[in-house]
């Protein structure tokens, strides 16, 4: 079962790139996607944790929860989402395998930690098969949005690695409540992040064109 459920996992995880792609192809506002499938998934779960007795309400006043939502679901994909617009899919997957290197990175740098050989290794060799997969669907140029893209990717990616490091010591600091339930929460602070980041851009845009009609009207 724990074969079954890794390969399961590495395929349902597999796809994510190229469903963002496909929503975002189709004219799907990168954040409303992003926030409607972390919040929905999120408050489902939460909701089920609840029915089962392994999770409270007041869990979601927890502020570890919200920082953990803004550091994990929300920059993460919050960057992923934008990104896509501009870089493929197999681009995005390859810069996504990153993750686990900057958490090696920031535990090496920031957290004075030491890591074994074997997991700075584990981590190469990874990143490396994430490239030779998808070497044939990678798409290169040169264009300014297309660097931005990627770059918007690995800062996305350090927030992961800072949150799943930050989420590891809530684990430990909260041992009696279920890791599904934390994730699950932070699920629903990171999805509701994300839509409300589609309202500001919205709110952006509308000042925007009245500052231009405005100015349009002094200089005429």
């Amino acid at each position: 079962m724990i074969i079954f459920n890794y390969v399961l996992m590495c395929l349902i995880f597999g796809t994510t790139f190229l469903a963002i792609k496909v929503g975002i192809d189709a004219s799907t506002p990168p954040f409303f996607s992003a926030g409607i499938r972390f919040f929905i998934a999120g408050l489902v779960l939460f909701l089920w944790m609840v029915w089962k007795g392994k999770a409270r309400f007041s869990l979601l006043l927890q502020k570890e929860m919200l920082i953990s939502g803004l550091c994990l679901t929300f920059g993460t994909f919050a960057m992923l989402y934008w990104a896509e617009q501009h870089v493929s899919s197999g681009i995005a997957a390859v810069l996504s395998a990153t993750g686990p290197l900057m958490m090696l990175l920031i535990q090496i740098i920031f957290l004075r930690q030491k890591v074994t050989l074997r997991s700075i290794l584990g981590c190469i060799v990874g990143f490396i098969g994430v490239v030779l997969m998808l070497l044939s669907s990678i798409n290169i140029s040169t264009d300014v949005w297309w660097m931005l893209g990627m770059g918007a990717i690995l800062i996305g990616e350090i927030g992961y690695a800072s949150g799943a490091l930050y989420s590891k010591r809530v684990i430990q600091n909260m041992p009696k409540a279920s890791p599904v339930a934390l994730n699950a929460a932070q699920m629903i602070y990171g999805g509701f992040s994300l839509s409300y980041c589609l309202y500001l851009q919205r709110m952006c845009k509308w000042v925007a064109f009245l500052i231009e009609m405005r100015l349009d009207r002094f200089f005429t």
